[in-house]
């Protein structure tokens, strides 16, 4: 990921810093709204808070919790979230413990 970012924005550590910490803020609360909305059993709120987190997480270069995102976001798409719930809250938590 910091590749990535490094090579498509030409950033130095320092801003890679910063573009982490303008991701991992707000991400920080997206990720309690999911939860809360996961609890609730509130597909059609799962795939919004989903939705959020995938873009954020394709523009920083985070692809595999992006790409575990949008297999949530599909999954509830057909009301059954919840199947993919365990990997996408252990990829949000690598992601996370990682920063």
């Amino acid at each position: 990921m910091r590749d990535a970012v490094l090579d498509r924005d030409g950033a130095d550590d320092a801003m890679f810093k910063e573009i982490l910490q303008s991701f991992v803020e707000p991400s920080e609360g997206i990720v309690a709204d999911l939860i809360a909305v996961h609890n609730a059993h509130s597909a059609a709120d799962v795939k919004a808070e989903t939705h959020k987190l995938k873009s954020s997480s394709r523009s920083i270069g985070a692809n595999e919790l992006a790409d575990t995102c949008l297999a949530l976001e599909t999954a509830s798409a057909s009301e059954r979230p919840y199947k993919r719930g365990c990997t996408f809250f252990r990829s949000v938590w690598r992601i996370h413990s990682t920063l």
